[in-house]
């Protein structure tokens, strides 16, 4: 559980809560007459991910020439990022020396925006938690708090109580500057005191205070709604940077972790996206540092948080979860099993759970970087044919490998549980066999890490010949 101190917790003398191109050989190799001939490394072995090519050469359709009808170009559909961050109240938490889980966070992002492998990939971002009726929850001035609640940027020296003037503290009390204590970072101290929380030691207060806390109780919004917008809009990178970082620049952590309510409303602004702009793969990026717990009236139950990232990618379109955590070793264990639980409903396999170390920035960094690897789509939307329309059963796709000039046919396979992990293939979004009229090719994982490793490659559907299928496994 993550814990959020409310003003009015004592700490010291004041406190305030706040790709790889296999080289394997072999597979199905076609004669020119569509015939099929088993292919083989000499070993016995059956093929690498792409087979071997039917013809080779610049321009080379892999011995489909004499059938086909049309062949076009296919473009890998683009990819779009929705970053769901937290800005709990635990954010203020140290990765090494002074700097806050939050200032990490906000580093590794830029860095990755910055980076030129990411040109051309969307990202967007929103945070949690929301406060119902949009009341903040850090503050320069009062006035940031909405009527009736104070902006606590002092405190007194001799009780725990917040102050503007020295007037305002009694006896001999001053009204001084707050820090934040160094292992709790969301709660608020007198800088150079020792923070105890609970009896335990905290920590020096030892860094000045960026912004101060809202006073007065404010009900978390527990609700989707609350997170089904962005505060910077999904737009490609690098042109995005300058609305993500200046909304991260706004905001300061406070608060708990409704993890519910910011995925699924995560989720719902993904799908809308995807839905306005077809022709892109959007995926939700859960970054937290929190553990989900049931805060109040929000149902934050794991395994509810399991079945929105589980619905998420069974919809239409499907939308991955991907999670980082970043945890001290005391509850690294925890988040692992309850992120991870996460992270596989959602498609993903595992989450990146990130430790607090000197190394904290780059390994977020990282994670970025292996999200962006992993979700880079690996489907093409499949060409009408320039006269009649598609037969699914005459549908071949082609790689063209661009050293090597070697165009390769790649195996049909039934749907993604068919897919072999070594050879790979390609199939339908949806079955024609039941009826249904595909119109995308899906890559499977072993050919779509092939062909991602070459972008200088070129993939091709051509239509007009028996559908090749891959070989099955030996």
């Amino acid at each position: 559980m993550k814990t959020f101190l409310p003003l009015g917790v004592l700490v010291g003398t004041l406190a305030f809560g706040a790709a790889v191109a296999c080289g394997s050989t072999g597979g199905s190799t076609f004669d020119e007459d569509g015939g099929a001939s088993s292919g083989s490394s000499g070993d016995g072995t059956s093929s690498g991910v792409l087979g071997e090519a039917g013809s080779s050469g610049s321009g080379g359709d892999a011995g489909l020439e004499a059938c086909a009808t049309d062949k076009q170009e296919a473009k890998l559909a683009p990819l779009d990022l929705l970053v769901m961050q937290d800005t709990s109240g635990s954010m203020w938490g140290f990765t090494s020396g002074t700097t806050t889980k939050w200032e990490s966070v906000k580093q590794a992002l830029g860095s990755f925006m910055a980076d030129p492998g990411s040109a051309g990939v969307g990202i967007g971002i929103q945070v949690f938690p929301k406060f119902e009726g949009g009341v903040a929850t850090t503050c320069l001035t009062d006035a940031e708090c909405g009527a009736g609640r104070t902006c606590a940027l002092k405190g007194c020296s001799n009780q725990a109580r917040i102050c503007k003037v020295d007037g305002d503290c009694t006896g001999n009390g001053q009204c001084l500057d707050l820090g934040r204590c160094h292992d709790v970072g969301e709660a608020l101290c007198l800088p150079g005191s020792t923070c105890v929380i609970q009896g335990q030691p905290a920590g020096l207060c030892d860094r000045s205070l960026v912004r101060g806390i809202c006073t007065g109780v404010s009900t978390i919004a527990c609700n989707a709604a609350s997170y089904g917008s962005t505060v910077a809009p999904i737009a490609p990178l690098p042109g995005a940077a300058a609305a993500v970082n200046a909304a991260l620049a706004s905001y300061a952590p406070g608060g708990s972790t409704p993890t519910l309510g910011a995925l699924t409303g995560a989720i719902e602004t993904a799908r809308a996206h995807a839905n306005a702009n077809p022709g892109r793969v959007v995926s939700v990026v859960l970054s937290t540092d929190g553990l989900p717990f049931t805060n109040g009236a929000c149902d934050d139950a794991v395994a509810s948080i399991a079945a929105a990232a589980a619905a998420g990618l069974s919809g239409s379109p499907s939308i991955k979860t991907f999670v980082i955590g970043v945890f001290a070793p005391a509850e690294a264990t925890q988040a692992t099993a309850t992120l991870n639980q996460i992270a596989a409903a959602g498609g993903t396999g595992q989450a990146s759970i990130l430790g607090t170390s000197a190394t904290t920035v780059q390994d977020f960094i990282q994670a970025l970087q292996n999200i962006r690897g992993a979700s880079l789509p690996c489907e093409v939307a499949l060409p009408v044919p320039t006269t009649g329309t598609p037969d699914y059963a005459k549908v071949n796709v082609v790689y063209t490998d661009s050293a090597t000039k070697n165009a390769s046919i790649v195996g049909y396979v039934a749907d993604a549980a068919a897919c072999d992990p070594t050879k790979g293939g390609w199939y339908y979004d949806v079955k024609p066999e039941n009826g249904a009229k595909p119109t995308k090719v899906l890559l499977c994982p072993a050919t779509c890490a092939t062909v991602q490793a070459d972008p200088a490659g070129t993939l091709d559907v051509v239509q007009g010949c028996e559908t090749k299928t891959q070989d099955p496994p030996r």
